[in-house]
């Protein structure tokens, strides 16, 4: 009788273990390279504005531990197009930093609040600018659009489940998230996880915590496409960046005020026509205004957005346009009325120990925007510049018209 020989399979135990071994380095030397691509291009996108930027997380993350980079969140006015926007003119960084631009139009605080928290510990101890809108405020509610417009799975995710934050803070957030459903749908996770936090439970505060090894096994595939979409771009705009050398030169800030003041045209009250955002203030005069801006939604968002800037230890500027005086003056809205908004917001900042400018001083002035929202025109956004460059070396804003508002800010008098 013949027997037959089992045949021996470590042959093919060690031949998958080595196709594995070989997906895992592949895999390790893909995201080295991709690593190290992103770094050596974060100057080079710094001024610009594209979805792998503004939704996604690891071209952010590393802006943050880049010294030559402040980073600045905003919505419409850094796609706006004007001579002097911030992103543009320390494009090359002329006194020794360039500005990180995150944004796009519709922005809202919830979105910066997502950005920011994706981030974690990168953002401790780092000087953040965050661009206000008084829009926000001078209606009751904001369309969903705005929010879901800007939703970021990714980043909702990284902050539903950042440990850097406290519970109470999440709980909030997430209650507020559950206003727009849309953005939950087909993300079973971070729907689960956003029901679990609003809720508050013990037995969801027990599903929620079950589902952390989960969640950290899901956000690293998100961040790998992440990754993937940040290198398609990056490919796109062709060969791998030069160094970036800084050469930085003394700015004659009163020669750029004065190219700003006759490229600016007097557009921000041009347009006579009702504007239906603002519909209750138009037609319900001061009562209607002290209302609305007491009682706008968005209150609520930018206190949590503060919160979490503050949880995570990060050192912001508040930067926000003044109110458009022209147009509120037109539809006969009283100067004493408007007082109320920026006590508020100055409020709100000082509650946080957060710096805030917010050009209450230029409020009648017509060139300081650009239109009747809240963009600034190529004289805002040199008032902007001044305050960006003093934020980040730690001097006041250079001063070269003596208002109330540089007085207030203690500016040095110009060269």
């Amino acid at each position: 009788m013949s027997s037959t020989r089992p045949s021996d399979s470590r042959p093919h135990l060690l031949g998958g273990l080595a196709a594995c071994l070989l997906a895992v380095a592949l895999l390790a030397s893909a995201a080295g390279y991709s690593r190290w691509r992103e770094k050596r291009s974060l100057n080079a996108v710094a001024p610009e504005l594209f979805q792998a930027k503004n939704q996604g997380v690891v071209l952010a993350q590393a802006a943050m531990q880049n010294a030559t980079l402040l980073p600045v969140y905003g919505g419409s006015e850094l796609q706006k197009d004007a001579w002097g926007r911030a992103p543009v003119f320390f494009e090359k960084a002329p006194t020794g930093f360039a500005v990180f631009a995150i944004g796009k139009e519709g922005t809202m605080p919830l979105n910066m609040l997502h950005r920011v928290a994706a981030l974690g510990d990168t953002v401790r101890g780092k000087k953040v600018v965050v661009l206000l809108s008084p829009t926000w405020f001078l209606r009751p509610t904001v369309h969903p659009r705005f929010y879901e417009g800007n939703f970021s799975t990714l980043q909702a995710q990284e902050f539903a489940f950042n440990s850097r934050i406290d519970f109470a803070l999440k709980q909030e957030v997430a209650r507020h998230m559950l206003e727009y459903p849309s953005t939950l749908w087909g993300k079973p996770l971070l729907r689960f996880a956003v029901r679990r936090l609003a809720s508050g439970t013990i037995l969801d505060r027990v599903l929620y915590t079950a589902a952390i090894p989960l969640a950290r096994l899901e956000n690293a595939v998100l961040r790998m496409q992440d990754h993937l979409e940040t290198m398609s771009y990056l490919r796109a705009t062709g060969p791998v960046p030069a160094p970036f050398h800084i050469h930085e030169r003394p700015l004659d800030w009163r020669q750029l005020f004065a190219d700003a003041e006759r490229k600016t045209y007097n557009e921000a009250d041009a347009d006579p026509k009702p504007e239906k955002a603002f519909h209750e203030i138009e037609t319900g005069g001061d009562a209607a205004f002290a209302d609305v801006v007491a009682k706008a939604h968005e209150w609520s968002h930018l206190d949590l957005l503060f919160r979490t800037l503050s949880q995570l230890g990060a050192k912001p500027l508040l930067l926000s346009p003044p109110l458009n005086g022209p147009y509120l003056d037109r539809i006969g809205i009283a100067p004493g009325v408007r007082e109320g908004f920026y006590t508020k917001l100055q409020g709100m900042a000082a509650q946080y120990g957060f710096a805030l400018i917010d050009f209450q001083g230029h409020e009648e002035d017509p060139k300081f925007l650009a239109d009747r929202h809240d963009h600034p025109s190529v004289r805002g956004w040199m008032y902007y510049n001044a305050a960006l460059d003093g934020f980040y070396h730690g001097k006041p804003m250079v001063s070269l018209e003596m208002d109330a508002e540089t007085k207030k800010l203690g500016a040095s008098p110009a060269p």
